[in-house]
């Protein structure tokens, strides 16, 4: 029998490569999953040879960014951990000669920190590159409702911008390059003003797009479309059901901050203008930005005494003889995928449904409450000055209106397209109908994957606390794991900074002197 002519010989082919794309389709949230597994058992060896190979493979894609985000941060973590190097083997290439001096080896610490600043830099750099391209992209990333947002480049969230500023600041503090905090710590300022005219871009983008799709002039890639009203299907009881769970969610348990500010970057910012203060100005803006971290952390007495050192640097107040102890606990929020039902609104005698991926906020609540001082005798305890979970999920919580428009839009309009599809091969009967159903079956299942990119590890919260330097300059810090006795390092005003990932975990230590 000659198949030449015949609908499964023509269909074969496209069944194929529907089901190739399916095959490649996954979710960051299980792209990352054995990174994950080694990160949260304390297991940074395993950690970052894993963060390495995935950081490689995207290196030059749609997801460079996040990636660069994740290695910036285990690169501070092994950086705190402030292990021997491992021993490694020269190659015959690069053998010395006998004459030859060898070049110095930096500490393991400052390696760890520097690979850190490398890897962030990588992520800047692609975010600007993105930026300067963002009214180019307008076009791709319009055709790219009806595909997968996934697939669009991972820009980085407002939030995943601040953190890796603020990151790059105390990096560069840890490596005495003052200057280049001070530039990190301008662009942490930057892109908090860029990132409420962004956010009120992205909405109004959505509602034009619900309003073209309505006329029916969103096409997929094709060419085709399809008639779709957003209103209706957010008025359907399956989805008003489905979405009052997240709704809930995310105004459960959050913070009110400023919008799109956090606390820990600009408390950073006023701790270090008041210790690296060059003229007036640097002195005023360091009282202003405690002044707002105190308005943001009211429960918490430590930013209350540094609000008195503030207001009186202007009257020649020092920050001597100081120690700051500042406390990472817990993992950020992640996303997973959460799939509701959405109606197509097509003429027949019930209710057709297709299904829709989105992005769930998941908060993760394994964490150490807090860290525990022995200063001489005196017990003090890290208090709370930032809440990552609140941050993220007000952010989120932002953008949740053209999230779910978008991912609306685009599931409605391709499964509009595709019951017509399929309604016009049924009407051939024979093997169109099947490879039909199977096509727009497995394009469907490829094209229906939630978006879950986030920088991952992030801390939950920072906490902090301060005190005078004791004179035997040697304090004892339990956050998790066995206690650990830590020397402070000589300097006027000192930074050790503590971070477990989880209970049970040693902590992570490491110091910067800060003046």
């Amino acid at each position: 029998m000659n198949f030449t002519n015949t609908p499964i010989r023509a269909g074969l082919p496209v069944a194929l490569a529907v089901i190739a794309l399916l095959s490649g389709c996954t979710t960051y949230t299980q792209q990352t999953a054995n990174f994950h597994d080694s990160w949260n058992a304390g297991n940074l060896a395993a950690a970052s040879a894993e963060i390495d190979k995935k950081a490689d493979k995207n290196a030059n894609n749609q997801s460079t960014v996040v990636w660069s985000l994740e290695q910036g941060a285990v690169y501070r973590a092994l950086a705190l951990e402030n292990l021997p190097p491992p021993a490694t083997t020269t190659t015959p290439q690069m053998q010395l000669s006998p004459y030859s001096e060898p070049a110095p080896t930096p500490p393991y610490d400052a390696a760890m920190t520097q690979r850190s600043i490398d890897a962030f830099n990588w992520a800047s750099d692609r975010i600007t590159t993105y930026d300067e391209q963002a009214k180019a992209k307008l076009a791709s990333e319009t055709g790219a409702i009806l595909t997968n947002q996934a697939n669009l480049s991972y820009r980085g969230r407002a939030s995943d911008r601040i953190m890796l500023e603020t990151y790059q600041t105390l990096n560069f503090l840890k490596l005495g390059q003052y200057d280049n905090a001070r530039v990190a710590l301008n662009r942490v300022l930057q892109h908090q003003r860029d990132a409420v005219e962004t956010n009120a871009r992205r909405i109004t983008e959505a509602q034009e797009k619900s309003e073209a799709a309505k006329e029916g002039k969103i096409a997929d890639e094709q060419g085709k479309t399809a008639e779709y009203d957003t209103d209706k299907a957010f008025a359907d009881p399956k989805v008003s059901a489905a979405l009052q769970e997240v709704d809930t969610e995310l105004s459960t348990d959050v913070q009110p901050y400023e919008v799109y500010v956090n606390p820990f970057a600009v408390f950073i910012d006023g701790l270090f203008f008041m210790t690296r203060a060059d003229d007036s100005s640097d002195l005023e803006r360091a009282r202003k930005s405690i002044e707002r971290v105190a308005a943001m952390a009211p429960g918490c007495s430590f930013i209350q005494e540094d609000l008195k050192l503030a207001e009186g640097l202007a009257y020649g107040k020092k920050p001597d003889g100081l120690t700051y102890v500042i406390f990472e606990t817990g993992s950020a929020p992640h996303l997973e995928e959460l799939t509701i039902p959405i109606p197509l609104f097509v003429v027949t005698n019930k209710v057709d449904y297709t299904e829709c991926a989105l992005p769930r906020l998941r908060r993760d609540p394994r964490f150490t409450p807090a860290a525990d001082i022995d200063v001489e005798g005196q017990m003090l305890q890290t208090q709370e000055l930032c809440s990552m979970d609140s941050v993220i999920t007000q952010e989120f919580k932002n953008e949740w209106p053209a999230v779910l428009t978008k991912s609306i839009l685009s599931a409605g309009i391709k499964g509009l397209i595709q019951y017509q599809v399929k309604k016009e091969l049924k009407k051939q009967g024979g093997y169109a109908d099947l490879i039909g159903s199977i096509v727009t079956s497995v394009y469907t299942a490829a094209t229906t994957i939630a978006d879950t990119r986030s920088w991952t590890t992030l801390p939950k919260q920072f906490q902090y606390a301060r005190f005078a330097t004791p004179q035997s300059r040697t304090i004892t810090i339990s956050a998790g794991g066995t206690p650990q006795t830590v020397a402070i390092e000589p300097g006027k005003v000192n930074l050790i900074y503590v971070k477990n990932v989880a209970p049970g975990l040693p902590a992570l230590i490491s110091q910067t002197v800060l003046k």
